[in-house]
């Protein structure tokens, strides 16, 4: 199973890969679900879903992708011993350019991250094995991971991190067998070079009943009351910052506007003085 699941995968990535050099904007969704040998999965530009559903087990996943809102979420009910899994992914990338006042180099970009999910399982056996989890990543011109927050639960363990800091145990909520996370925001900053630069953004939620063993029990990895996310400039030298889908960039303040004019003027004079 775990092979057919790399596979699958694969493919998305490869998908993923051909669309973001085809476009300088777009999304994807991807679902999967697997149960012992066999699977469904389905992928699209904006909304997926997949399940296999007989007596005593079901499983579906579903994804849903749109430009700077993304939605993911898995199940899966478990009345027999199997091995389980149940994925929905989503995705999308955005080109960007920013302008700065002459001679700078390189400017501060701010990008805000508000997440909402739900992980919850449990074993119907003493022994059984079960895991939900989420991961959330956003990379820079494909390969400078600027973003990274994840969660997972399973029958014996609880774990949260992200590449901030600021997400932990204490930003969710108990609730029945598991966890909640309720409007939690993060906002991370980092630098570009003036001209232009490409964000790629991605939600996984995913579950599993069994790994080695064959288990039973349920578990859910719901976050499709969403990703959502937002670029915006943090930057006095910032002239201007936009996208290309037209989306997601908040407009630059007035009082960064002015400041930036104002240092303008101000190397101006020096320049015409020689200082």
């Amino acid at each position: 199973m775990k092979k057919a699941c790399a596979f699958l995968l694969s493919i998305f990535i490869l998908f993923w890969a051909v669309s973001a050099k085809a476009s300088p904007y777009g999304t994807n969704a991807w679902a999967n679900v697997q149960i012992d040998e066999e699977s469904n999965g389905q992928m699209d530009e904006h909304e997926a879903s997949a399940s296999i559903i007989s007596n005593n087990t079901y499983a579906e996943a579903k994804a849903s992708a749109w430009l700077y809102h993304l939605k993911g979420f898995g199940y899966a009910d478990i009345h027999e011993e199997v091995l389980a899994y149940s994925a929905g992914e989503s995705e999308f990338w955005d080109t960007y350019t920013v302008t700065a006042s002459e001679g700078v180099e390189s400017v501060r970009i701010g990008m805000r991250i508000k997440l909402n999910g739900v992980l919850q399982g449990e074993g119907y056996g003493n022994n059984d094995m079960w895991g939900t989890r989420f991961n959330v990543y956003v990379y820079l011109n494909r390969e400078i991971l600027l973003y990274e927050a994840y969660a997972g639960l399973s029958q014996n363990n609880f774990y949260v991190d992200s590449s901030s800091g600021n997400l932990d145990i204490d930003d969710f909520t108990p609730v029945p067998h598991g966890y909640k996370l309720s409007d939690f925001t993060d906002i991370v900053y980092f630098f570009v070079e003036p001209g232009e630069f490409w964000i790629n953004y991605y939600l996984f939620t995913g579950v599993n009943i069994g790994y080695e063993v064959l288990s039973t029990g349920w578990a859910v990895s719901d976050f499709y009351n969403s990703a959502n996310f937002e670029i915006f400039p943090a930057d006095p030298n910032i002239i201007s910052l936009n996208s290309k889908s037209g989306q997601g960039v908040v407009p630059i303040p007035s009082t960064l506007l002015l400041l930036g004019s104002g240092l303008v003027g101000v190397l101006a004079i020096r320049k015409s003085i020689g200082i």
